[in-house]
């Protein structure tokens, strides 16, 4: 069941004197985000990443095309009941405690309970930061407690800015595993987020914007498992030059040797090695970091750009 459907999203800026000229910011854009999954939006600075979050929560609208969640139009009043929000900045005032600003937020909610501001900070991690003030907490504080107000209202769709831009390790990882338990209770999360690691490790799929485009979207383990093949095996150092002609001959981290082929090549490595008399102890997909393929894909995009403009 699609959360987010996006179909045909155009947006187009005038600027200018008298506005004659314009910015084509998303052309034609379009994919769903399926119930209970969390989505990874990503791509360079001046993609449209923004510009599409903000049509999205309906802070923007779009020149053409049309936005559905929970399968009304996004700009529905009942649907903002079920969807929170985190900017990438949020600003909070000082001199609040935790436990106020929270309380504060409530207000806006009046059919949650008292009961649930204290829950919510503790389920952030804050419940002994509670009555210190926001001008003292940490980023990573200062993150969960964004994180804390999104789960307020209980919200079934989450959209998060940048999370963990910027946090000590300790913090990054207390997020991811926030993200990690959403998921767990069934919420959907729209993540934007230049970390390559927490959308491999935390999306369960993505979507790469560039200049306005959507290149690709697709499941998460689709762009990272690749064509080619490794091949764990053990033998005499003296054909290693020779497997060259197959692929890559490495060892891996517990000294194992390794050869990396494409699978046009599989074949004809496996009938070498056993005609050395090779021990072959293991055979699976080569896998690609997602961060290798993002920079392939946009490198890709870029490159016919350039050519087309040539």
């Amino acid at each position: 069941m699609s959360v987010i459907t996006v179909n045909s999203i155009f947006k187009t800026y005038r600027y200018g004197f008298n506005y004659f000229k314009k910015s084509q910011v998303l052309n034609g854009v379009s994919f769903d985000v399926n119930a209970g999954e969390v989505f990874g939006l990503l791509g360079p600075n001046g993609a449209g990443k923004t510009t599409l979050l903000k049509i999205l929560l309906g802070i923007a609208y779009p020149t053409s095309g049309e936005v559905s969640i929970f399968g009304k139009e996004n700009t529905d009043i009942e649907n903002k009941k079920r969807l929170n929000y985190l900017p990438e900045r949020p600003y909070y005032y000082q001199y609040l405690t935790g436990y106020k600003f929270i309380n504060y937020m409530k207000s806006f909610y009046p059919d949650v309970p008292q009961s649930r501001v204290l829950e919510v900070l503790e389920e952030v991690g804050l419940i002994n930061a509670a009555h210190v003030t926001i001008g003292k907490y940490s980023k990573g504080m200062q993150q969960r407690l964004g994180i804390a107000q999104c789960l307020l209202n209980d919200a079934d769709l989450l959209f998060l800015d940048e999370p963990t831009t910027g946090l000590d390790p300790m913090a990054h990882r207390d997020i991811c595993v926030l993200i990690q338990n959403m998921r767990a209770r069934g919420k959907t999360v729209f993540l934007l987020s230049h970390e390559m690691n927490d959308i491999e490790n935390l999306c369960d799929s993505a979507a790469i914007l560039n200049n306005g485009n959507l290149l690709v979207k697709d499941n998460i383990k689709n762009f990272v498992q690749d064509s080619g093949s490794v091949i764990t095996f053990g033998c005499d150092d003296s054909i290693d030059d020779k497997l060259t002609g197959f692929g890559v001959v490495y060892k891996s981290e517990d000294g194992m040797k390794q050869l990396s082929v494409e699978s046009d090549s599989l074949q004809d490595a496996i009938g070498y090695l056993v005609k050395c008399k090779c021990s072959i102890f293991e055979i699976k997909p080569r896998i690609k970091k997602f961060g290798e393929v993002f920079y392939e894909i946009i490198n890709k995009d870029n490159n016919k750009k350039n050519e087309k403009q040539n």
